[in-house]
């Protein structure tokens, strides 16, 4: 069972890079790419960040708002931009690699499907929008996720995973962001339109800030 699920995450993080191969390149057509005039469509967040005790959505999703556990997270995550939806769309994948310490230490590792919209311009900064939808799958819980799998009786291993961000970037350093990002961890237990999974409710909501490097 453990080995079906890990599989299931690699399967959900990979398939999006996957399918860069069997999308025509920029001479071929011009709307599976990033932008077909070479602008960068790889990208890689280096990040850290802390664990909250906020709602999700609600506090969790504002900088440092809710209460601040004392675990904290380091990571990167690599995403890989292919298709281009106009209007300042895109679609693409991200797999993440991330190490969790505090009240105890386990690794982290999600992937999925993940949506960018390139926002709006305020004077020489660009404010853009993403968000990322998958699995994560944990080595062991930490903090408030070790509470709640206990409370519930679950299993806190293999969740699904959402990712909303916003960042920054400027004129002068275009393929540069600053990141913001809540990186959320749930059963979906109380959501009706999807499978629960680990037998668990909404587990766990860190608050992330990070650089992010465009190629």
């Amino acid at each position: 069972m453990e080995s079906m699920r890990i599989s299931a995450v690699i399967w959900f993080a990979v398939v999006p890079f996957t399918i860069q191969g069997f999308v025509p390149s920029a001479s071929a057509q011009s709307t599976s790419c990033l932008n077909c005039d070479g602008a960068a469509d790889t990208d890689v967040l280096f990040f850290g960040g802390v664990m909250t005790g906020g709602d999700f959505p609600g506090w969790s999703n504002i900088p440092l708002a809710a209460p601040i556990e004392d675990n904290f997270i380091v990571g990167v995550a690599v995403n890989r931009e292919f298709i281009d939806l106009g209007k300042g769309f895109h679609i693409g994948g991200e797999i993440g690699l991330a190490g969790r310490f505090g009240d105890g230490t386990s690794a982290e590792l999600w992937g999925g499907p993940s949506l960018r919209y390139e926002g709006f311009r305020i004077g020489p900064a660009t404010i853009s929008f993403g968000l990322v939808i998958g699995l994560s799958v944990v080595t062991g819980p930490i903090g408030i996720e070790r509470t709640v799998e206990f409370n519930n009786g679950g299993d806190a291993t293999l969740l699904y995973y959402i990712g909303p961000e916003v960042s920054v970037s400027f004129d002068a350093f275009p393929n540069t962001e600053f990141v913001f990002r809540t990186h959320h961890r749930s059963g979906a237990a109380k959501q009706s339109y999807l499978p629960t999974l680990g037998n668990l409710p909404d587990t766990l909501n860190t608050n992330i800030f990070g650089i992010r490097k465009r190629f």
